[in-house]
């Protein structure tokens, strides 16, 4: 299941972007934000979308995602201080709905993924 994760997450993401696995069932996705590339929020959004796809070569097994973003010198200068902020929207997010996803980059800080 952590191979596919992997696999999926690796696919979905810029050639420039850098996927790794930190511990356990927790990956990381490093990824520069410019201008001229849409918001984390919008990657953020399309991997959870995608992750929630069955895993059909694992008996259409379902993964629950959450996650949490940093924006290095916002949120923090140091992996420790982008880590643990990430770590806190993660948590935030789990407590949430399974169907909505904090971002520090909205105004309203929520994004409903419910269509």
């Amino acid at each position: 299941m952590l191979k596919e994760v992997a696999c999926r997450l690796q696919s979905n993401v810029r050639s420039s972007d850098t996927v790794a696995r930190i511990g356990g069932d927790e990956f990381i996705v490093l990824s520069e934000v410019t201008d001229s590339r849409p918001p984390p929020s919008d990657m953020i959004e399309k991997l959870h979308q995608i992750l929630k796809e069955p895993m059909t070569n694992l008996n259409d097994l379902e993964v629950n995602a959450s996650f949490g973003s940093a924006h290095y010198s916002t949120h923090g200068t140091s992996l420790s201080e982008l880590m643990r902020h990430a770590d806190h929207h993660m948590y935030v997010n789990k407590q949430r709905s399974k169907e909505k996803i904090t971002q520090p980059d909205r105004p309203d800080n929520v994004i409903n993924l419910k269509s």
